[in-house]
């Protein structure tokens, strides 16, 4: 995001802190100033003395469940707490009917935010609906996507290892709210006219679906494959994917 805007001429410059999960720290951004340890809660509120003593005029906080530390993310209210800048929070997911711990981190997040950006305008209805602070903060900001450049496409197949396939995909965080099962129920149909159709589920399991259920959800959709005979048709791709990856 703060690479956009400073393309778009919006800042003139912008700093990272990063955060580092368990499975270690994915950013490679030269302007990563600081970092914030998963489980470690006082690194929370290092990471606000230390932007509180920057000349940053703005904090934007990613906020997606499972990836802060503690009860359904909620030390991130720590640094929220602590900030002294004004915060706009971007809400990858908004749950339809969250857990009474998940509501409450996302009441105060919201309460605490200056401006609230959401992705779709059934969030921001979810949003405002059951949190009085939302009223007047909440903006909707579509999913983008790079564009890649032209001629580009050989390239891709070709690093892909799949020439002469057509190739649908899937990006983000797998969980059941996805529907990635009516895209491979739609598969069974269209490999009928297109035997090359390839179809590419890229991500992770989202670690809160992971942290309850385990792989239930991947395990059945690969049983999906099987059962309507378009296991060759789809591949998983079970990993974090780097910008530069998903571009190609």
């Amino acid at each position: 995001m703060a690479r956009a805007l400073l393309l778009r001429d919006q800042i003139e410059n912008y700093l990272v802190v990063a955060l580092n999960q368990e499975n270690g720290n994915r950013y490679s951004d030269r302007n990563v100033r600081g970092t914030i340890y998963q489980h470690q809660l006082e690194s929370y509120l290092t990471a606000a003395d230390f932007l509180n003593a920057s000349d940053v005029e703005l904090v934007n906080i990613q906020h997606e469940y499972g990836i802060y530390g503690g009860e359904w993310g909620d030390y991130v209210l720590e640094l929220y707490r602590a900030l002294k800048k004004p915060i706009v929070t971007t809400l990858h997911t908004v749950l339809r009917t969250p857990p009474k711990k998940a509501r409450m981190v996302e009441a105060e997040l919201t309460d605490l935010s200056d401006a609230v950006v959401v992705t779709i305008e059934s969030a921001a209805k979810l949003l405002e609906k059951r949190n009085p602070s939302a009223q007047g903060k909440v903006s909707v900001v579509r999913h983008g996507a790079a564009l890649p450049e032209r001629g580009q496409e050989a390239f891709a197949k070709q690093y892909l290892k799949v020439p002469k396939n057509i190739v649908l995909a899937t990006c983000g965080l797998i969980n059941p709210g996805k529907g990635i099962e009516y895209a491979i129920e739609a598969l069974s149909y269209l490999v009928k006219e297109r035997p090359g159709l390839l179809y590419l589920v890229i991500g992770e399991t989202h670690p809160e679906v992971r942290k309850h259920e385990g792989e239930a959800y991947r395990e059945k959709l690969i049983s999906l494959t099987k059962e309507l005979h378009v296991e060759h048709n789809v591949r998983f791709i079970d990993r974090y994917l780097s910008d530069d990856e998903l571009s190609v």
